[in-house]
């Protein structure tokens, strides 16, 4: 496997990783919730998610975006900010594979992890 991609293909698996904790901070903060204590659970039904249905992206795929149990959609912003982190992190591993490239990832994770909160909640100044 060509170096570029091997990068590409490891920082785009751990962006989608990265991508579903900057998700429920995006979701979370902005509300005064806590995102480094608790478990994720329906918003709908309050719910402990299983480990199955927090696999960035697939989850929310075979879900259909819903509540296993009470049927409440899940809110696009975890899957849209976990392909956008993904994406971040490929991009970043295939331009600088190595270091540079996980820099570039950090900081385009960064970026992501901003643009949804100010997209959402207009946090960033003009």
């Amino acid at each position: 496997m060509p170096e570029p991609l091997g990068w590409a293909l490891v920082l785009g698996v751990a962006g989608a990783i990265v991508g579903s904790f900057l998700a429920a901070l995006v979701v979370r903060w902005p509300e005064g919730r806590s995102v480094m204590r608790g478990r994720s659970a329906c918003d709908g039904c309050a719910r402990t998610l299983d480990a199955g249905e927090l696999v960035p992206l697939l989850s929310a795929a075979l879900s259909r975006g819903r509540c296993r149990t009470c049927g409440a959609a899940i809110d696009p912003a975890h899957w849209q900010v976990e392909a956008a982190a993904a994406l971040a992190g490929a991009v970043a591993g295939w331009v600088a594979p190595g270091a540079a490239g996980v820099a570039g990832a950090g900081f385009g994770w960064l970026l992501v992890a901003l643009a949804a909160l100010d997209a959402r909640h207009f946090w960033l100044p003009d």
